[in-house]
C-alpha cells in the first residue's frame, strides 16, 4: 500500500542553489510566496503584483510543521536582504495585515554577489545555520621571506603551463561570451583550481554540466569564471553529471538523494513537529 503522504499532494519545492545562498527556511518562504503570487488573486500596485498573507495563514496553509517564530524569522531575514517586499495595502485603517511581493531583480543581485564573493575558508560557516559541505583548502606560509620569494618564482614558472586561454575560450564557445583569458580575476581562480590538481578536462566538464543545467534559466547569467571556478562550487559542479537530474520539474520529481540529504541536514530539529 502506497504511503499517501509521499508526494500525493503538491509538495514544497525549493531550489538547492537558492537554499544554499539565502538559507533553507528563507528559500522555502520565498518560493511559497512566489507560488501564491502566481495562483491566486491579489492587487497590482506601483507596477508590482502583491498578495495578502498573514502569519496565521502561512502556518495553516503552508507550514504547519513550523513555529510562528520560525516563519517570522524567515520573513524578516528575506526582508533584510531586500528581495522580499512588505507593505500595508489595506483600505481599512484598522486592518494591519501585510501584503507581500518579490523583487526578482534584487534577488538576482544577491545571488550573483554571493556566488562571486563566497569563497570558502577552512572551518568557515554561512549564516542561518548553513554549513559549507564542500572541501576547503589551506596553504602553509613560511615566515622566511627568502622562501616566500622562491616559492613565488616557482609559481610564476608553473603559471606558464596553465591553459588559461583554452579554458576561457571554451567557456566563450559554450556561452557566446567574449571573456578575456588575461583577466586577473579569472586567472587567479583557474590557477587556484589548477594547483589543487584539476586539469583542462575538469574545467570543460564543469562548463558542460552547468550549461546543461542552467541554459534557458535565470541562472544562465552565472556562467562566468567567478561562479564556475570558485573552490566552493567547482567540485560540486564537476560531479553534477553523477547525480540524477531533476528533468521533469513541471509534472513530478526524480529524487536526488544527495541533495535530499543536504536538505534535511539543514532543517532545524526544533522546527519539526515530532
Amino acid at each position: 500500500m502506497k504511503a499517501s503522504w509521499l508526494y500525493s499532494k503538491s509538495p514544497l519545492v525549493v531550489d538547492k542553489d537558492l537554499a544554499t545562498i539565502i538559507g533553507l527556511n528563507e528559500a522555502i518562504i520565498l518560493q511559497q510566496i512566489n507560488y501564491w503570487l502566481h495562483v491566486r488573486g491579489g492587487k497590482d500596485v506601483d507596477s508590482r503584483h502583491w498578495i495578502k498573507h498573514t502569519i496565521s495563514e502561512f502556518l495553516e496553509k503552508d507550514f504547519p510543521f513550523w513555529s510562528r517564530s520560525t516563519v517570522k524569522r524567515a520573513i524578516v531575514n528575506c526582508k533584510k536582504k531586500g528581495f522580499l517586499l512588505e507593505r500595508n495595502l489595506n483600505t481599512a485603517g484598522f486592518d494591519k495585515s501585510k501584503w507581500y511581493s518579490i523583487d526578482e531583480d534584487k534577488l538576482n543581485e544577491v545571488m550573483s554577489h554571493a556566488l562571486v564573493q563566497n569563497e570558502p575558508t577552512s572551518g568557515s560557516k554561512w549564516t542561518n545555520g548553513k554549513v559549507q559541505n564542500e572541501p576547503t583548502y589551506t596553504r602553509e606560509y613560511t615566515k622566511n621571506t627568502t622562501e616566500i620569494t622562491t616559492n613565488n618564482n616557482k609559481s610564476s614558472s608553473k603559471d606558464e603551463h596553465i591553459p588559461y586561454s583554452d579554458i576561457i575560450d571554451y567557456l566563450n564557445q559554450q556561452t557566446g561570451q567574449a571573456l578575456r583569458p588575461t583577466t586577473k580575476a579569472y586567472r587567479k581562480l583557474i590557477r587556484a583550481r589548477w594547483g589543487e590538481g584539476y586539469k583542462l578536462k575538469d574545467f570543460k566538464t564543469v562548463i558542460d554540466n552547468k550549461k546543461k543545467e542552467w541554459q534557458g534559466t535565470k541562472f544562465w547569467n552565472f556562467m562566468t569564471p567567478k561562479t564556475l571556478f570558485t573552490s566552493g562550487h567547482f567540485n560540486t559542479y564537476l560531479n553534477a553529471n553523477k547525480l540524477e537530474a531533476n528533468s521533469n520539474r513541471g509534472g513530478g520529481f526524480n529524487i536526488d538523494e544527495e541533495a535530499q540529504k543536504k536538505f534535511f541536514d539543514q532543517i532545524d530539529g526544533n522546527d519539526l513537529p515530532f
